[in-house]
């Protein structure tokens, strides 16, 4: 009986675990971009990959309430011209949302790699 215990409760503690990490309660005001995505990190503990020089003087209408962490990123960019690029493991690139093609998009990243900034 005792293992049956343990593992219900491991169970329990690994369910609790990743409802808290797929939803939180986001209060991260409107302004600037690169403030927002900070803000985001700092709360989410996900880093973030993007050039500060894209991202200067864009402004984002920030999210609150307690939603997910990729609806809370998705809402943050609503608008700003941005959007998400995820990669495999678990790195998230911020890239302008234009009509670029898959290749030029690939270019971009690389090419803005060494300038890019790591939020956490």
């Amino acid at each position: 009986m005792p293992i049956d215990l343990r593992t219900a409760l491991l169970a329990s503690v690994a369910t609790f675990a990743a409802m808290a990490a797929n939803a939180a309660d986001f209060n991260i005001p409107g302004g600037d971009l690169k403030s927002a995505l900070d803000s985001y990190s700092r709360q989410t503990g996900v880093s973030l990959l993007y050039s500060d020089q894209a991202i200067r003087g864009v402004r984002s209408q920030g999210v609150q309430g307690d939603i997910g962490a990729d609806e809370a990123l998705s809402r943050i960019l609503t608008g700003t011209g941005f959007q998400i690029r995820r990669h495999e493991g678990s790195a998230i690139t911020i890239v302008r949302g234009d009509t670029q093609s898959s290749e030029n998009i690939a270019n971009f990243q690389i090419a803005q790699a060494a300038p890019a900034r790591s939020a956490v």
